[in-house]
């Protein structure tokens, strides 16, 4: 009977032994998009305190159990984990986290980070902006920024919304907004090319452009193929419809009118005006003038880069059929990049548009 226990107690300690077996991993840790070592990676132990750093030239050494998880993380790149699974060696390539670049906001011809800036300013993303079926950016921007009013005076199918950015500060002066895309002043774009979009509201941010910003700035960043990116083709489309508002009400009929016509009119001038074989002649004359309209966005674009190329281009077509009949709105618009690396401390960059509008009244 001792002896049972004796074999049962050994082989329980070997056992656990076999379990929590340290094992030493080595490694180097490497950036995914240039294959250069990261010193200072912080690798730890998944749900201990216990971890190290790599060395200047990215190479580390741990020991651990061989059931733990390793989490490598450095600024500016995505936490990876790996497991150990028996293995000596890890080596891992750290992908950059391109999220932390919308913290940095575009000022005109230059950039700056956001904790950096004391200007009232809000950028918005491209997801935020075409959540929205429409072909002006005024509407997509309506209700997303504090201090921008969008008026829409009119319901032509394709009309822009005028934008006021903390109301209007002269009578004769325009009121509008200043685009500036790509850093180009009164550029023109399309809404499904933009990246980003930053709304510039006080005298500080606009003091750059001068009196063509008075009434503020609106700097629009469009889309463009990241460096070492494989080629990627993207297509979307929308379709949306739209109703005539006409307020809550009801139009009298023939016979409510044919009565309310006599209490206004003297006899000899309602016999003559309106006859009793009008009663019962109904007709809607908002239903035979306006009609529910159809709204279609096809959109697709082509991008990469190829060493020190990089190049992106778009399609864009949008359609909308207006309210009131016979109004509709088409537009067709292209889009072509070109960016190379001439030297290693030269860029150039070629950017082409090409707008095509047909409306039909």
């Amino acid at each position: 009977m001792r002896s049972r226990l004796k074999f049962t107690s050994l082989f329980i300690l070997l056992f656990s032994f076999g379990i929590y077996a340290q094992v030493t991993i080595r490694g180097t840790v490497t950036s995914a998009e240039d294959q250069e070592p990261l010193p200072g990676v912080s690798i730890t132990i998944k749900g201990s305190t216990g971890g190290t750093i790599t060395d200047i030239d990215g190479n580390y050494s741990i020991e651990i159990n061989s059931d733990n998880v390793l989490l490598f993380s450095y600024v500016g790149f995505k936490t990876q984990e790996r497991p150990v699974n028996g293995s000596r060696v890890i080596n891992v390539a750290l992908e950059t986290d391109t999220y932390l670049m919308e913290e940095v906001i575009v000022m005109g011809y230059s950039s700056q980070k956001k904790a950096e800036l004391s200007s009232s300013l809000v950028t918005l993303s491209s997801e935020q902006l075409t959540d929205v079926n429409t072909s002006d950016v005024g509407n997509m921007l309506q209700g997303k920024v504090a201090g921008v009013v969008v008026y829409n005076s009119t319901g032509q199918p394709g009309a822009n919304a005028e934008i006021r950015i903390r109301g209007t500060g002269s009578i004769t002066a325009d009121a509008d907004p200043l685009y500036v895309v790509d850093g180009i002043p009164y550029g023109t774009f399309n809404p499904n090319d933009i990246e980003t979009i930053t709304v510039l509201k006080d005298a500080g941010a606009t003091a750059l452009y001068g009196s063509a910003a008075a009434g503020g700035v609106i700097v629009v960043t469009t889309k463009s193929a990241s460096k070492n990116q494989q080629t990627k083709v993207n297509f979307k489309t929308r379709i949306g419809q739209k109703s005539p508002l006409f307020g809550n009400f009801k139009l009298m009929d023939s016979k409510e009118l044919f009565l309310m016509h006599k209490n206004l009119l003297s006899a000899s001038l309602f016999k003559q005006l309106r006859p009793f074989y009008l009663l019962g002649q109904n007709f809607n004359w908002q239903d035979a003038f306006f009609s529910p309209g159809l709204q279609q966005n096809y959109y697709t674009s082509i991008s990469g880069s190829t060493g020190k190329m990089g190049y992106f281009a778009s399609v864009d077509y949008y359609n909308e059929d207006g309210t009131l009949i016979n109004t509709n709105f088409d537009r067709v618009s292209t889009r072509l990049n070109l960016n190379a690396q001439l030297f290693s401390n030269l860029e150039s960059e070629c950017i082409e548009l090409d707008h095509a509008q047909r409306r039909i009244h």
